[in-house]
């Protein structure tokens, strides 16, 4: 059966499971295979995955803490005998997976690729004396660019593309040929979107960036996002839907086979809409620093600025080699949101193989009863509930999915999606 099937199902088979990689004390390495520690996880907690959400282009990962039963002493410090951790290394920076999905009538596990997400242990693990429950509280792997300076990554020189600064990025050692950034990210599960334009970097302009706010920058360059998958892959990639086709149908209310427990809101999302975009490109403040893009203010129905307010999104990036460059990411900007586009939050059951920027439909009627009486269920004088305008109806609308917070306690997910 398909995993579509599985989550349509009034009854459905679920499952999940906490894995964990830890460091060998000898090579500081990890070892090859996950260790499951699913048998002690007494709650799962939520994490979050979204784009766009305060700043454009930006991407955030909130983590993840889970609460353990340690009555066996598995997650004391590694020096204790009776620590999993015991002749490993120290229990900061292990790795740590979590798979969860549905299986079916045979047996089998769905989605193909059962990961909801890879994060690393970056904080002590406080053990409660009277309940002697351990808290472990792990990170996005996006910590792990955060800990290394973009001067510490040779290679980064002028005259290479946005894709092939990330390749260096993706390629960097110690100096003594061993990956940094591929010990937790392998080479494979690296997606680097081709690019055009030429920067021409040096080790001024590199200062007083972490790895990731570098990458960060040059994605803001190139309108690209940059983001954590669910399976712990890492993407540069553009602002499209991932593809044509929808990886998944929400129906709520009125229509077969529900999958929509509720609907959180449904708004035009004025606080994505922008009419006129500022870039500063260059360090001094003068007229030739700055590029445009957008509509001022006229008295005209058409005009975004008299329809919405003027709504200004100013930026700075020096990495932009042109004005020219610069304009055309401005004049790109000014396309995707100009437009007032409808955004919607909605929970539903858990729905686990959905990814940032994946192309899903959404089918939904608040109230299925038009043309019937409503006395005494809703305002007393109203007979037609669909004519009078308190109904509405989205039947297979195209949205793009820009949040998703996953709740594994209860295995249910929200997302947030834009109408494309």
């Amino acid at each position: 059966m398909s995993i579509e099937y599985e989550i349509e199902r009034p009854v459905s088979s679920v499952f999940r499971r906490c894995e964990i990689k830890r460091r060998s004390a000898s090579t500081g390495l990890y070892e090859p295979s996950w260790f499951d520690i699913t048998e002690h996880v007494k709650s799962w907690g939520t994490f979050k995955r979204t784009v766009d959400d305060v700043r454009l282009n930006k991407f955030t990962h909130s983590g993840v803490t889970f609460v353990m039963n340690n009555n066996t002493g598995a997650f004391n410090r590694e020096d204790n005998i009776s620590s999993i951790w015991n002749g490993y290394l120290t229990r900061y920076k292990t790795l740590l997976r979590i798979q969860a999905g549905y299986t079916d009538n045979s047996g089998a596990e769905l989605p193909t690729d059962t990961t909801v997400g890879v994060f690393i242990m970056a904080d002590e693990i406080p053990i409660e004396a009277d309940t002697n429950e351990a808290t472990i509280q792990c990170r996005s792997l996006v910590s792990i660019f955060d800990e290394v300076r973009s001067t510490d990554v040779g290679g980064i020189t002028s005259s290479l593309r946005a894709d092939e600064i990330i390749t260096k990025i993706r390629d960097h050692t110690d100096g003594s040929g061993n990956f940094i950034f591929r010990q937790f990210i392998t080479s494979t599960a690296w997606t680097i979107q081709t690019t055009t334009q030429i920067y021409n970097l040096t080790t001024t302009s590199l200062n007083n960036f972490t790895v990731w706010g570098l990458m960060e920058k040059i994605a803001e360059s190139e309108g690209y996002l940059l983001l954590i998958n669910r399976t712990g892959g890492f993407e540069f990639r553009d602002r499209n839907e991932r593809t044509a086709t929808s990886q998944f149908h929400f129906r709520g209310q009125g229509f077969p086979n529900p999958t929509i427990i509720n609907v959180d809101n449904f708004r035009e999302a004025l606080n994505k809409h922008y009419n006129f975009f500022r870039l500063q490109f260059r360090d001094d403040d003068t007229t030739t620093s700055f590029v445009t893009a957008g509509t001022i203010t006229t008295v005209d129905p058409s005009n975004p600025s008299w329809k919405y307010g003027a709504r200004v999104y100013q930026f700075q990036n020096n990495f932009f080699a042109t004005s020219t460059v610069a304009q055309s990411i401005v004049n790109n900007l000014a396309d995707v949101f100009t437009s007032v586009k409808n955004e919607c939050s909605i929970k539903t059951r858990f729905v686990p193989h959905i990814e940032i920027s994946d192309k899903v439909l959404l089918s939904l009627r608040t109230f299925n009863v038009a043309s019937a009486t409503l006395w005494d269920l809703f305002n007393w004088d109203e007979a037609d509930w669909a004519t009078e305008g308190d109904n509405f109806d989205i039947n297979g609308s195209p949205f793009k999915v820009l949040s998703i917070n996953t709740n594994l306690n209860r295995f249910e997910t929200t997302f947030s999606i834009r109408e494309i």
